[in-house]
């Protein structure tokens, strides 16, 4: 019973701790900086710029795996965030 209670309590307190980082403020520049340096990162490791990540993969000569796609993702959300 008391091994029971015990991970109800460290449950408990991950809950809370999880929940601590909505109420930290937003640094937006600094999320947006992250964002572009992991765009940045993707566009060296594939030896590519973002904008051709659909051409390349339509061509055959990237293929859409997890990490692509990961990196579509950000792109993706980078242009978004950008635009407005």
């Amino acid at each position: 019973m008391a091994v029971h209670s015990s991970r109800r309590v460290d449950a408990e307190q991950r809950f809370r701790e999880s929940m601590e980082q909505f109420d930290a403020p937003y640094d937006t520049a600094s999320e947006l900086a992250k964002l572009r340096d992991s765009v940045n990162m993707y566009e060296a490791r594939y030896g590519m710029p973002s904008e051709r990540i659909h051409d390349a993969i339509d061509a055959g000569e990237l293929i859409e795996d997890r990490d692509v796609g990961h990196w579509i993702f950000q792109y993706e959300l980078l242009r978004s965030v950008e635009e407005k």
